[in-house]
């Protein structure tokens, strides 16, 4: 029987301790082949110094980009600032001296100190209407009275300019045309003290011939025999601010405009992130260029220095705008503008 088994077991190939052996080598082999497919410490290392590399220079190329985007945004942004606030001040100067005789002071500049750094100021006036009213009784700082502009115990036959005659008329008439009801920013010039101030004008008296003044008292005086004019006019000025709500002229990097010298309401921030505001005035007949003209020299026509006389006037802006971490971007630019008003006279 023993070797019956015996015989039975060799010929199907069952011989339960050598099948053991035989498993046992198969699962060594097996998980030989396992552990030699893995990586060693080293691979492992090399692999993530491979990695850290790819990672940190696609970081840098990101960081770079971004750095890049930003820069071209800030030099955009800077760039479309600048151009704006030279448009805007630019137009001023083209209409400057409108409906303005010579012998006013059309454009006032007031330098910084003709140092970078420190921003100058532009003034331009033009007229708003076409007839200037002649003052013909004084005016006395102080007061608060109407301006006279036509005296009527004049005779009409002596040919005085303050007699009244058609043109005074005509002229009053426009006036209460021009207010249409309401109430005007007037101005009073006197031309041989170039002081002159703005004054609400409500009403007119076609009677008496006076302008009415609405409220408030007189800053400086016009005598009668410095012939002063009434105007209705447009006063700008253009300086770098802080737009302080206490402090109009409070520097600041914001170029500021204010209208009739009206800080309260008449102030508009035309742009920010402007560090320097220059002017320079050319003057025609090869008389070079000034970095300063006050209100005399601005109204001398008699001396061919005056606003009327101008060539152009160069106006230059500096802006500035950080795009990151003590990272900044700084423009210069200039452009030239001629007043062109200066071709009545």
């Amino acid at each position: 029987m023993h070797t019956l088994k015996s015989t039975i077991k060799n010929l199907i190939g069952y011989d339960r301790p050598e099948r053991s052996s035989m498993h046992l080598l198969s699962t060594k082999k097996r998980r030989a082949k396992h552990f030699a497919l893995g990586f060693s410490l080293t691979e492992l290392l090399v692999a993530l110094l491979i990695g850290s590399g790819v990672t940190s220079t696609a970081a840098t190329i990101v960081f770079f980009n971004r750095n890049l985007y930003l820069k071209d945004s800030s030099r955009t942004q800077v760039n479309q600032n600048l151009r704006s606030s030279l448009d805007l001040t630019g137009n001023d100067i083209r209409q400057a001296g409108e409906r303005l005789a010579d012998d006013f002071p059309a454009i006032v500049l007031n330098p910084g100190g003709d140092t970078a750094g420190v921003p100058d100021q532009l003034i331009t006036y033009r007229g708003l209407n076409d007839f200037a009213q002649l003052v013909c009784l004084d005016v006395t700082a102080g007061t608060g009275s109407d301006v006279a502009v036509a005296d009527t115990s004049l005779d009409p036959t002596t040919g005085d300019v303050c007699a009244v005659d058609s043109d005074i008329d005509t002229g009053l008439l426009d006036w209460q045309a021009f207010r249409d009801g309401g109430t005007v920013d007037a101005y009073i010039y006197d031309p041989v003290t170039n002081l002159g101030e703005f004054f609400e004008y409500d009403g007119e008296d076609t009677a008496n011939y006076t302008i009415s003044r609405a409220s408030g008292t007189w800053t400086n005086s016009y005598p009668k025999n410095n012939l002063p004019r009434l105007y209705i006019l447009e006063k700008k000025e253009f300086f770098l601010s802080s737009m302080d709500a206490a402090d109009c002229t409070a520097t600041g990097d914001i170029l500021t405009m204010v209208v009739n010298d009206d800080c309260a309401n008449g102030r508009i921030a035309l742009t920010n992130t402007i560090e320097d505001f220059q002017i320079s005035i050319c003057m025609q007949g090869g008389l070079g260029c000034v970095n300063t003209m006050d209100r005399t020299t601005s109204a001398n026509a008699a001396a061919n220095s005056g606003w009327a006389d101008i060539s152009s006037v160069q106006v230059t802006l500096t802006g500035s705008s950080n795009y990151a971490a003590d990272q900044e971007i700084q423009k210069v630019l200039s452009s030239n503008f001629f007043p062109r008003n200066v071709l009545s006279y």
